[in-house]
């Protein structure tokens, strides 16, 4: 008795093989990725439906306003919430407005920038094989990204329009977003009325769009469900993945188990971020070229650089690494040049950027430079061999190699800058970046994080997008 009581818990929590798994799939091969990836290459899937949530958008950096190590929760409290979630109840929201726009400013469109995730969605629209796309998003990325507007479902609403709470009448968007930028409540344009404007999002105590439930029999035409990012824990949504038909697959992507996913003899389970699932399906499919270089034209080539950097650097140090640090980064990279990186040219990088003897200049020597994290370096120079070109860039290369970020806790004396003259670091290898820098700090943790304010992103993983 007690051996069948385990066996139970053991399937409910998913630790053990589901009853579902001893039966074969019907539609797809196996329950893998790439049985997904040949059911949709023979043209089975030509009407994929898409459910997303939060997850999709970490990567860009898309802050959790409920997250004590957030700016942007820090500057709720001071406004004296009863509750964090009370900025999206729509009873607060009539007697103190204010809160919900200082949040707005933070998540406004143009704040961030889509994730591959997003770009892999566009890419089913672009091969016409996306039916609709249902998201509990509100940041408009899957806009930004090209997904068309007729095949998105915002189910909970999204700031591209907005309306006055009273009279309904649409407010324009030039002037909602100079209120935004300034953090200012803005009020309808009928003078007859004067009530407060608030954008299409769905707030606590407001029904769901029209289209939300005009457009949910759109499950029922799914020959493939794709569910990535969302805990599917907030109804009516929630309910969507049971809508379609048995017979269809449904495949998962997300850091765990949500739902009833899992339970079908169809249904894929890929564990992990969004953009590593994504990535390893596009690779099945022989797709992954396209997509990164329609996410490049998307975001370009230093977003993309971006988030793969957050997305590899462990949360501690990403926790602090600064935004104009990443920048600078970023920047140097770009003006190095693959063919002395390829052919392993040895400049005396050390010697010219060594500091000089503070007795002969006559001056004191700078504070030490930060050293960066190792995650930071490793993805620095992994990330040269897909990006540079056979030259270094004119526009970036006089600034190539000469960042220097200071430290007061460190107390050792650093180069300084290169003086006219002196050699030129534009055609400097990371590896000799790196080799310096372990060289000047050798007495210095190169684990500890860099201070900034930096949103946590993806985590932490080994695997490149």
């Amino acid at each position: 008795m007690g051996r069948r009581r385990r066996s139970r818990r053991h399937r409910k929590m998913g630790q053990d093989e589901s009853h579902v798994n001893s039966k074969p799939p019907v539609a797809l091969e196996d329950r893998s990725l790439s049985a997904v990836a040949s059911f949709i290459l023979q043209g089975k899937a030509k009407q994929i439906v898409v459910l997303t949530g939060a997850g999709i958008s970490t990567s860009a950096g898309i802050p959790d306003f409920r997250s004590p190590k957030t700016g942007l929760y820090a500057n709720l409290a001071r406004l004296n919430l009863p509750y964090p979630e009370a900025v999206f109840d729509i009873q607060f929201f009539r007697k103190n407005p204010r809160p919900f726009y200082v949040l707005a400013k933070e998540l406004y469109p143009g704040n961030f920038h889509p994730t591959l995730s997003h770009a892999f969605i566009s890419l089913l629209a672009k091969k016409g094989i996306l039916h609709k796309l249902f998201t509990q998003n509100i940041d408009c990325l899957e806009r930004q990204a090209g997904v068309p507007p007729e095949r998105i479902v915002e189910a909970h609403g999204s700031f591209a329009t907005q309306r006055c709470i009273e009279c309904k009448k649409p407010y324009p968007g030039d002037m909602m977003k100079t209120h935004v930028e300034e953090a200012k409540v803005p009020k309808c344009v009928v003078p007859e009325c004067s009530g407060l404007v608030k954008p299409d999002i769905v707030f606590f105590g407001e029904a769901l769009p029209v289209d939300f439930g005009r457009n949910s029999d759109a499950m029922l035409a799914a020959d493939l469900v794709i569910v990535m990012g969302t805990s599917l824990t907030v109804y009516p949504f929630a309910a969507l993945p049971d809508m379609c038909r048995p017979q269809a697959p449904r495949l998962l992507f997300n850091l765990e188990r949500v739902g009833t996913l899992g339970g079908r003899p169809d249904d894929v389970l890929e564990l992990g971020p969004c953009d590593m699932g994504v990535k390893k399906l596009a690779e099945q499919l022989g797709w992954l070229d396209e997509l990164n270089e329609l996410w490049r034209d998307i975001v370009g080539d230093k977003e993309v650089a971006r988030q793969r950097l957050r997305h590899e650097t462990p949360t501690a140090d990403l926790e602090m690494m600064d935004e104009e640090i990443v920048e600078s980064l970023l920047e140097s990279v770009e003006g190095l040049s693959l063919k002395d990186y390829s052919a392993g040219k040895k400049q005396d990088y050390a010697k010219a950027k060594a500091p000089q003897n503070p007795s002969d200049s006559g001056s004191q020597a700078e504070p030490s430079s930060i050293v960066l994290p190792k995650a930071i370096i490793n993805h620095l120079e992994n990330h040269l061999q897909g990006k540079l070109t056979s030259g270094p860039k004119s526009k970036n290369a006089s600034s190539a190699g000469k960042a220097e970020y200071t430290n007061p806790d460190d107390n050792q004396s650093a180069g300084k800058k290169p003086e006219k003259g002196e050699p030129s670091t534009e055609n400097t290898s990371v590896e000799e970046v790196k080799e310096e820098k372990e060289s000047k700090h050798s007495n210095t943790d190169v684990s500890r994080p860099l201070s900034s304010s930096v949103p946590v992103g993806a985590g932490n993983t080994e695997e490149k997008l």
